[in-house]
């Protein structure tokens, strides 16, 4: 795996609304352990790497859209461990390559793209058939490390943090893994939030338990899925306002698929009282501020 950076960092964020509530709540900055390999995508794809190198494998599969920050991680690491790397893109090739896919390129990933249709069943054989199984052998890896490994692998998230006194976690969720990994990782008498940023996603409990198998601790886990902002990637003029702001009142860098609606739900559920007077709470900065790179340079002051 790639060197990382192993002085973690967790940022504390200061609003009087909070302090008078005895509320705190802290920012795991895992954005910043690797400058490619950032949050949660180390700790999702070491096990497939792992996997990679005990049992022989040369080559490794994925699928991702035309700005995923999964692709340009595995395709970071991949090259970084010396193995051949194929990324399936969402969509037909486009006339010019989205600054994702073209760093997904620079790092030696060969880039195959099909349908949108196509892509939606490609866990089904006719896909695999027709696409995946013309490579060469290779091992597969889902899209965004769905899978046990990925979420073992999340799972030392809360052992890197090494910060005692937390009573809740809030993460992104997009596949659910990074949740499931907090859910695995953290104590039994601790909360843990999941905020969706899909639209519409109802399957969260099968996803766990896809995840985690029967140890999935539905008591202690919760999901928020008011903040999906329209849906997946979708730019929404409040949310960049949102980001902003927390740029200039406390430093902090948001990507606008994830992250930014992780911290906007966070401060609505404050406000809410959906947190205990007393209450510790440590978000998760999960990285992926590379696909910023896909906004128009006037929308973000940093």
């Amino acid at each position: 795996m790639p060197v990382f950076n192993h002085n973690i960092v967790i940022q504390e964020l200061h609003e009087q609304a909070w302090k008078d509530r005895g509320i705190r709540v802290s920012v795991l900055r895992l954005d910043k352990l690797h400058p490619v390999v950032s949050g949660n995508k180390w700790f999702k794809l070491q096990g497939f790497l792992d996997k990679a190198r005990l049992e022989g494998h040369r080559h490794l599969v994925s699928f991702g859209g035309a700005y995923s920050n999964h692709l340009v991680a595995l395709a970071y690491a991949a090259r970084d461990a010396g193995l051949q790397c194929t990324g399936i893109v969402r969509g037909e090739k486009p006339r010019v390559l989205s600054l994702t896919l073209e760093q997904c390129k620079a790092y030696g990933m060969t880039l195959l793209f099909t349908t949108r249709k196509a892509y939606a069943v490609k866990a089904e054989s006719s896909f695999t058939d027709g696409l995946i199984e013309q490579l060469d052998p290779h091992l597969l890896i889902p899209e965004g490390g769905y899978h046990p490994l990925g979420a073992a692998g999340a799972a030392g998230i809360p052992a890197l943090a090494g910060i005692t006194g937390i009573t809740d976690w809030v993460v992104a969720m997009g596949t659910a893994t990074t949740a499931a990994g907090i859910l695995a990782g953290t104590a039994t008498d601790t909360r843990v939030t999941g905020i969706t940023v899909l639209k519409g996603m109802t399957d969260t409990r099968e996803r766990l338990h896809h995840l985690l198998g029967s140890n999935t601790h539905d008591s202690r886990f919760t999901v928020q899925t008011a903040y999906a902002f329209g849906g997946y990637a979708k730019p929404d003029k409040t949310l960049f306002a949102f980001m902003n702001e927390m740029w200039v009142r406390h430093s902090l860098p948001l990507d606008f698929v994830y992250t930014a609606k992780m911290l906007y739900g966070l401060y609505d559920l404050v406000a809410k009282n959906y947190f205990a007077p007393g209450a510790h709470v440590l978000c998760v900065h999960t990285g992926g501020l590379q696909g910023n790179r896909s906004l128009s340079t006037d929308t973000l002051v940093f």
